[in-house]
């Protein structure tokens, strides 16, 4: 696929995370040859999620934003524990919608203008209801956030597609639609790491070929292309690339955070070695001079 690639990652355990004296992030950043992930992405709320055992995690919290707002890293927010109401109908989806929209922007103080919020469905979860999808887009589509809502799904499961697409179709149709330009307003995160390498050391080594459904191939802005990777007793994180249209569907809180002031002289300031917003030193994708470790190994070594 033409055009930038933007590369990330997302967890369940928090970016911030302590590894010894530093965190998850920086444990990232030294593992892929010095290459920051220019987002995160994060489980922002949900219903029915069960925290791990052992595992420093949970949902998206105020303290993680501001570390990630100080790295210059955008957010890719997604909805979770959904297993039980995605069998629902479109009032559920309605209602779920409307909780992540609740936690996205009352508890989070998340800016809704031009984030998207993905919901997660995952390959094992029960059989999907088109009227919960429906429901799903037709609330984010009315709430100020980004068009009418994603799906991280995985988007080369035969039946995931043909439950996605009718409905797809049929938002956009009608006079007037009950979606206008549903092709640029729904976006597909696809869960899907089919990669011949997996856990690749240089993350931007790999071809941006998601599976795409024939209905909406251009929707799919943002692939997991590997899960699983740098694992420890403690994490492990998956590995995304995202178009730009993908990449500006994310929260950028270096932009639009308003949990906390921002200095003014935002530009010239240099938090770890990055800049801040506007002057940030993060490359084209993500790129940045490697930290310096004493050690490489377990983060109980650091």
């Amino acid at each position: 696929m033409g055009g930038k690639l933007h590369w990330g990652v997302d967890s369940f355990a928090r970016a911030d995370t302590p590894w010894g004296n530093k965190t998850l992030y920086d444990f990232v950043v030294h593992n892929c040859k010095g290459r920051r992930p220019e987002f995160w992405g994060r489980y922002i709320g949900g219903i029915d999620k069960k925290p791990k055992t052992g595992v420093q995690n949970g949902f998206l919290t105020t303290e993680e934003i501001a570390f990630l707002k100080a790295r210059g890293c955008r957010i890719l927010c997604i909805y979770t524990g959904l297993r039980t109401s995605v069998t629902k109908d479109d009032k559920q989806g309605r209602a779920d919608a409307a909780d992540a929209c609740r936690v996205a922007q009352k508890v989070l103080r998340i800016d809704p203008h031009g984030t998207w919020i993905y919901a997660d469905i995952e390959p094992d979860y029960p059989k999907v209801q088109g009227a919960w999808m429906q429901g799903w887009m037709e609330q984010i589509h009315a709430s100020p956030f980004g068009g009418a809502g994603g799906f991280y799904a995985p988007t080369g499961n035969p039946g995931f597609n043909s439950i996605f697409c009718p409905v797809f179709k049929a938002e956009g149709e009608g006079n007037p639609p009950k979606i206008p330009d549903v092709r640029r307003r729904v976006n597909l995160y696809a869960l899907s790491p089919s990669g011949k390498e997996r856990c690749p050391v240089d993350p931007m080594a790999v071809a941006y070929t998601p599976d795409k459904p024939a209905c909406h191939a251009d929707g799919v802005v943002i692939w997991q292309y590997a899960t699983g990777c740098l694992e420890t007793s403690a994490w492990s994180v998956d590995m995304d690339l995202a178009t730009e249209r993908g990449f500006q569907s994310m929260w950028d809180p270096v932009e639009k955070y308003r949990g906390a002031p921002t200095s003014p002289n935002r530009a010239s300031t240099l938090v770890d070695g990055v800049r801040d917003g506007a002057g940030s030193s993060v490359g084209t994708h993500g790129e940045a001079a490697p930290e310096v470790f004493t050690d490489a190994g377990d983060p109980a070594s650091n």
